[in-house]
């Protein structure tokens, strides 16, 4: 496997000077001096898109000049990241939340609990609601210039602030005092904006973190965003009740939760699960591209062409927010420039219910019931298709997840690749096979998207994910990147960890021995906090298999809290074997197609930030030519 350096521009310097060192797993990695942190990793090899990247790796296991071995594609065992994680990291002078006196943070908390907290959500509603959008983004934009440009005069030249990249990571060493330490992480370079960011961010891990001042930042997606929202009269605005898609279904009339797979009179019917009656509707926002490149290739004459402009893509889009907080509103902007600049026909965000007020059985039910929404919609354009024109018309689906949308963008299609195999062991009784679990609740509607796929010419053509939240254990290994880069990482900071993470206690059901212990525990009178192991682990993407899956497309900080998940996820995929299910491999090294681009020092989805950063903006870009190269684009 070869790799390359790629700046944002898709080009390389040719005056860039370049070295490669390995790392303890043998995995290579490439580094340039004179280039910039928006730099990227890809993989030059068509047999295998997995650039794997730790540099979390120990200096002294490194050489310099060293070239990665071959063999290592083949190798099915490569070092988890828990277990590279360096220990000896130096400690940086800049105070962080773990090392205040805890009367301070309570000093703090009482400060705000005071003077602050009981005004200011009235205050930031008041100003959602009536500023108007365009008045917010002129207003964000200009103090955002004025604010870098003064961070880089005063705090950087003039104070002589962020020297080297201490700031935003621990240095590898023993010697605290040593000033003049200088690795080679210190010859990347962080861009100025990030800087000011870094500071402007900075105090927030001392103070409290409520859920509706989270929800608030995520509803404000839209004022930080390069692009002004779609017009209304592109977005549908979706609340479907049931199977309100297809106009030739009557409802049942009784309230028993039977539903008609696929719209049609003649299939059978499925029972929706007692715990989500009252949630068979959809919700979520639709944008159209009405200016999309396949409908001006109409024209053509080709044969070529005219099996193109029968081929659409759509992105399916989950945003994150840690399962407390996030809207289908505040990404309209990005997921729209996603759209037009990917050229898909439509993009779908669905809503989906969040903690505390909900469970992670009602997120996953939200985001299975509206992707089948989303397949019913396709097939009935398909079925319109034909009969008018008389040409079957293919859609491809682009998954995009952000964070925790990005660990529920896996769990579905890992879902849809369990099921997917149990009804091909069904067909052939003959192999005796042993059968993933999943919620017994889903089934059905999992099998409903397994057929609705399998009737039309629908495919999941692969998913970006950011960030993605995938490890649900708790506690999170002491010396992996959740706990650590929780210092460093100025959107997963110690604060979430000690305010936000809390929520999600309940969030999580457990399962298995959990529930004979906790009835244990209960029956005993014990105060004793009851226990749940297994349902995290049951309910994390990262503890199931990995094989027979989409193309998958990763973007990572290699000093964010979830930077260690995110390599795991790719070291399961290149682990993963290639099963029955050929259709939705990508056919990489280990049966599925996985690439991953890994930025120094940023904060976890710093590419949400790319109006501000250029590192966010090159990341963006990464992912719109991923998914370009992977759908309609790349096969013409």
């Amino acid at each position: 496997m070869t790799t390359r350096v790629i700046t944002s521009s898709l080009s390389l310097d040719a005056t860039t000077t370049t070295t490669a060192t390995t790392s303890r797993n043998g995995t290579t990695i490439i580094r340039s001096k004179s280039l910039p942190t928006s730099n990227y990793l890809v993989c030059d090899d068509p047999n295998n898109h997995s650039p794997f990247v730790n540099p979390t790796a120990s200096s002294s296991s490194k050489k310099k000049g060293e070239k990665k071995n071959d063999d290592h594609r083949s190798s099915s065992s490569l070092s988890s990241p828990f277990s590279s994680f360096p220990f000896s990291r130096k400690i940086r002078r800049w105070p962080s939340r773990s090392s205040t006196y805890p009367w301070i943070l309570q000093s703090i908390a009482l400060f705000d609990t005071v003077f602050v907290s009981w005004w200011l959500m009235y205050v930031l509603n008041a100003y959602h609601e009536k500023v108007p959008l365009s008045t917010k983004r002129q207003i964000t934009f200009a103090a955002w210039n004025w604010y870098v440009w003064m961070h880089t005069i005063v705090v950087c030249e003039w104070m002589g602030f962020y020297k080297n990249s201490s700031f935003y990571k621990s240095g590898i060493g023993d010697n605290d005092d040593d000033d003049s330490h200088n690795d080679d992480d210190d010859d990347d370079a962080i861009s100025d904006e990030y800087k000011a960011l870094s500071t402007l961010l900075y105090p927030t891990q001392f103070y409290p973190v409520s859920v509706p001042r989270m929800r608030f930042a995520l509803s404000q997606l839209n004022v930080v965003s390069l692009n002004e929202i779609p017009s209304e009269d592109v977005i549908e605005r979706i609340e479907c009740d049931r199977n309100n898609v297809h106009n030739n279904e009557e409802k049942d009339g009784r309230d028993n939760g039977n539903v008609n797979v696929n719209g049609n009179n003649d299939t059978p019917l499925f029972v929706v699960p007692e715990s989500q009656r009252d949630h068979q509707t959809v919700l979520g926002l639709y944008i159209n591209n009405n200016n999309n490149k396949n409908n001006e290739k109409e024209n053509s004459s080709t044969q070529k062409n005219k099996k193109v402009n029968n081929k659409k893509k759509v992105l399916f889009w989950i945003y994150g927010g840690a399962y407390l907080a996030g809207d289908a509103e505040g990404n309209l902007s990005l997921a729209n420039e996603f759209m037009t600049d990917c050229d898909a026909a439509s993009v779908f965000i669905p809503s989906y219910r969040l903690a505390p007020e909900a469970t992670i059985d009602d997120a996953l039910w939200d985001i299975c019931w509206s992707y089948r929404y989303l397949l019913q919609r396709l097939q009935k354009q398909q079925e319109e298709e034909q009969q008018q024109e008389g040409e079957e018309l293919e859609f491809e689906i682009v998954v995009v997840g952000i964070s925790s949308g990005g660990a529920l963008a896996l769990r579905l299609l890992q879902l849809i690749r369990d099921r997917t195999i149990v009804a091909a062991a069904a067909a052939d009784k003959k192999k005796k096979k042993k059968l993933p679990l999943m919620p017994s609740f889903l089934e059905p509607l999992i099998d409903d998207i397994v057929a609705t796929t399998a009737a039309s010419s629908l495919s999941v053509a692969g998913a970006v994910l950011f960030g993605p939240y995938v490890d649900y254990q708790d506690p999170q290994p002491s010396n992996g990147s959740f706990v650590q880069n929780a210092k460093y990482d100025w959107i997963v900071n110690e604060a979430v960890l000690h305010y936000g993470l809390p929520y999600l206690n309940g969030f999580i059901p457990p399962t298995g021995d959990d529930l004979l212990s906790n009835n244990i525990t209960n029956t005993n009178n014990s105060n004793t906090k009851n226990s749940n192991t297994n349902g995290r682990i049951q309910y994390s993407p990262l503890s199931h298999e990995m094989n027979d899956l989409p193309p998958l497309c990763l973007i990572a900080s290699e000093h964010e809290a979830c930077y260690d998940m995110t390599i795991e996820v790719v070291n399961k995929v290149r682990r993963a074997k290639t099963g029955s299910n050929k259709s939705s491999s990508g056919g990489g090294a280990g049966g599925v197609d996985v690439t991953i681009g890994v930025w120094k020092h940023m904060c976890h989805v710093f590419s949400m930030c790319q109006a501000f950063l250029p590192e966010g903006k090159a990341s963006i870009e990464f992912a719109k030519e991923w998914i370009r190269t992977k759908t309609i684009d790349g096969e013409e």
